[in-house]
Parts: C-alpha cells; sequence; structure tokens
C-alpha cells in the first residue's frame, strides 16, 4: 500500500504509476505541483501532476479531500 498527504501525494501517486501496489491511499491530495501555487498549468513538464496520471493507476484507489 502507497500512501500520501498533501505534498506527498505527488510522489505517492508517481510511484504508484510505475510500481506494482496493492492500493494508493491519498489524504489532502493536490492536482499539480505548479497549480499549488498559481492555480494554472504554467509549465508542460510537471512532473507530479497528479490528475493527468490519476488515470493510468490501476489498483484500488481511496482518497480523502478537506474543504475550509
Amino acid at each position: 500500500m502507497i500512501l500520501g498527504h498533501s505534498i506527498g501525494s505527488g510522489i505517492a501517486t508517481e510511484l504508484a504509476v510505475t510500481n506494482q501496489a496493492r492500493a494508493l491511499v491519498l489524504i489532502s491530495p493536490f492536482t499539480s505541483a505548479y497549480r499549488v501555487v498559481t492555480n494554472y498549468r504554467i509549465f508542460p513538464l510537471d512532473k507530479f501532476n497528479n490528475l493527468a496520471k490519476i488515470d493510468n493507476i490501476k489498483t484500488p484507489l481511496f482518497y480523502r479531500s478537506r474543504r475550509r
């Protein structure tokens, strides 16, 4: 099982795409590392673009998000 919380969700998502895991758990994940700062996709080479990678994950996924 891979667990990612907040900023760690980028690394956890990358690991889930590139490695076999039984499950991926994301707590308060972000959509993209650049969008955390700007709300816009300003760089084409965003390595931690969770939104683009989420469809490539073949393991069960659980995410928990909290709105303020």
